[in-house]
């Protein structure tokens, strides 16, 4: 899944400039709480696909403790939250203090045509009073690249995870109500690539498989769930590709095809088909946007199941108006695979947009703001949810910074039991050696 980037513009002398706060930009220190921005177009197969033309050797030697040929980068955040509605319901809500710990470690390769990335990541969460919602998740991943000439890079990517479903979440992976404690799910995926981009033509050939397996859970009245049922892999191709017909301007376009398999309920089974097309743009240097539209389809091979046909969109601009001020809107919609706790998958549309102001040298103040349209299918289930998050970043050190957050979030469904409301407020901190 990707998070909100931190991102960087150009000045026309070539240098790079950004309004982060020192190396921990208000984007940086929340990727690790903000919904995640999914790419719906891909199985999340996280490739490098930059050649040494394109620009793939580093500019700055990397950061961090040098062993040989590599950098290694501890780092941690920690975040203290206040939820007056934990379990995200309409009624009988209740309030909590969630403590969340995220240690983690980069090491990053420094070789002249070969590149191999690894990375640990925990999750630690303990709520105040309700010890069963309590929770650890560990990530282990790995990106490879082998630049075998300036024009072609081979790369390889693999993530194997332990997530966990929080009650009420919608998310990627939503967890059902009834649910006395949070759901784990083995997340497992792998990937390989040949990448193409000398000249005016570019283009990646992938090949990805991805599976989630949901553990059963602990139902309120003390029964066990069984979530075999969700179960499911997909395999499959993509290529993506463009056309670059002037500086700053290119025709990109992707497409994919895959089977799925529902790995204890056959009637998952399908063939995926998503193509998208469009243009990126870079208006300026401080101005850059780019616009995808295409269409998506599941062909179940169950006649228990309707196919699934849905438009898709992927649309996103960058506009630093002042070198104070960066604006960042995004907007989606796509086919959610992974699936609820009736074993239906939904389509999303959502729309997100944030401003990130540098108030001072080392202080930021932002404000985001969300909304989602989550049609659940072969179901008359539809959510709409909204969100909206303002807070502060100060930067101790380049290296550290402490972050204040409150957000609020509601949703309304067609079925009054997820209808819900909720107010959080956040402080953290976030440190990287």
């Amino acid at each position: 899944m990707q998070r909100v980037p931190t991102h960087q513009t150009k000045k026309r002398t070539g240098k790079t400039r950004t309004t982060a706060v020192g190396l921990l930009s208000v984007e940086a220190c929340w990727s690790a709480s903000l919904p995640a921005l999914a790419d719906k177009t891909s199985v999340g197969d996280d490739l490098i696909v930059e050649t040494i033309a394109s620009g793939a050797a580093p500019e700055d030697e990397p950061r961090g403790i040098r062993a040989g040929n590599f950098f290694i980068s501890p780092r941690a955040a920690a975040f203290t939250t206040f939820d007056d509605n934990i379990f995200a319901t309409p009624t009988n809500r209740k309030s909590d203090y969630r403590f969340e710990l995220r240690p983690g470690v980069d090491v990053r390769s420094n070789l002249p045509r070969h590149r191999l990335d690894f990375s640990l990541d925990g999750r630690i969460v303990d709520y105040a009073e309700h010890d069963a919602q309590s929770y650890e998740d560990y990530q282990a991943r790995l990106r490879s690249a082998l630049h075998f000439d300036h024009a072609h890079t081979i790369s390889f990517s693999a993530l194997s995870a332990l997530e966990h479903a929080e009650i009420g979440e919608i998310g990627e992976i939503p967890s059902p109500n009834a649910a006395a404690e949070p759901i784990p799910i083995f997340h497992n995926r792998a990937a390989t690539g040949i990448t193409r981009d000398a000249g005016r033509l570019f283009g990646t050939l992938s090949a990805a498989y991805e599976s989630w397996n949901y553990s059963d859970v602990k139902a309120v009245d003390g029964s066990s769930i069984d979530q075999d049922s969700r179960d499911l892999s997909q395999y499959g191709v993509q290529l993506r590709a463009g056309y670059r017909f002037s500086p700053g301007y290119e025709l990109v376009g992707k497409a994919r095809t895959f089977r799925q398999t529902g790995l204890s309920n056959e009637n998952l089974d399908a063939t995926g088909y998503e193509a998208l097309g469009g243009l990126a743009f870079e208006v300026s240097p401080v101005f850059t946007w780019h616009l995808l539209a295409g269409y998506g389809f599941r062909d179940y091979d169950s006649d228990l199941r309707g196919d699934t046909p849905s438009s898709l969109l992927e649309a996103e601009f960058l506009w630093q108006p002042t070198q104070r001020m960066t604006v960042l809107g995004r907007a989606t919609r796509g086919i959610i695979d992974t699936l609820d706790e009736s074993g239906e998958a939904r389509i999303d549309s959502s729309i997100r947009g944030r401003v990130t102001y540098e108030i001072w040298h080392n202080l930021q103040g932002y404000f985001e703001a969300a909304y989602t349209d989550a049609d659940y299918l072969n179901t008359d289930r539809n959510d709409q949810i909204w969100d909206a998050n303002v807070g502060l970043t100060y930067a101790l050190t380049k290296d550290a910074a402490l972050t204040l957050n409150y957000e609020f979030e509601t949703r309304a469904s067609t079925d009054d039991e997820f209808d819900m409301d909720r107010n959080r407020i956040t402080v953290g901190g976030m440190i990287r050696f």
